[in-house]
């Protein structure tokens, strides 16, 4: 599990994109605490683009977290807005 974005502050509007171009399915979510799972995680299965909005993820969170639960290299892009 790792942090790989963080927002200087929580805006419940911030659109949040992530591609997973790797081969493993990820997990994603918005966290109120670096490195850990928040408590809306959405499944990102091989090649899939997925988006929501903050407050569908967190009412509080600023690190969105990627869990690799294989622990292999994953592969992601990622759009804030």
């Amino acid at each position: 599990m790792k942090t790989v974005y963080t927002s200087e502050s929580y805006n419940a509007t911030t659109f949040y994109t992530i591609q997973n171009n790797g081969n493993e399915s990820v997990s994603f979510s918005l966290s109120s605490t670096a490195d850990v799972e928040g408590i809306e995680t959405v499944l990102l299965n091989a090649g899939e683009t997925r988006s929501r909005l903050a407050e569908n993820l967190s009412p509080t969170g600023v690190y969105l977290v990627v869990n690799n639960p294989n622990a292999g290299a994953i592969k992601i892009r990622i759009w804030v807005e």
